[in-house]
């Protein structure tokens, strides 16, 4: 189910299409609780999300398709603020392909530290958190410092 939207900005409209899942057949589900409805118990049962896409898939496909690149964005701001990826231009592109890619490189071996060392409850408090690297800098500093104090 979905209806078209053009905002004034796009030059083309876009499909919006909502989706409704039941919490309680999966309760880490993505999405947002209505809380103008948050009184009503059937309302109350389910999270809400919507797409914006210029695609023509089933609704269903859709819901497939971007479920698996949900995380994409957090990826990109890690990129971004964490490793200085919205910072540097090398006036040559070979040079900054060449630091793109070990920007890219450090990421992976990271990500690659973070889920094998760190994604524990000893320094998450659950089993399945992933830090970013200023929150792990900070939690490792701040627990090795008050060790050693």
């Amino acid at each position: 189910m979905g209806f078209d939207y053009q905002a004034p900005s796009w030059k083309k409209p876009r499909r919006i299409v909502g989706i409704r899942q039941k919490i309680d057949k999966q309760p880490d589900v993505k999405g947002k609780t209505l809380s103008i409805f948050a009184d009503d118990p059937v309302f109350a049962q389910y999270h809400y999300s919507a797409l914006a896409t210029d695609m023509d898939l089933p609704a269903t496909e859709l819901w497939r398709l971007y479920r698996s690149r949900t995380d994409s964005e957090n990826r990109i701001k890690e990129l971004k603020y964490d490793f200085g990826g919205e910072s540097f231009n090398l006036r040559d592109f070979w040079t900054t392909e060449a630091a793109l890619m070990t920007e890219i490189l450090i990421y992976n071996l990271m990500s690659l530290f973070r889920q094998a060392v760190l994604r524990s409850d000893a320094v998450s408090g659950r089993p399945d958190v992933q830090h970013t690297l200023k929150i792990l800098h900070y939690k490792l500093l701040c627990q090795s410092w008050l060790h050693h104090s």
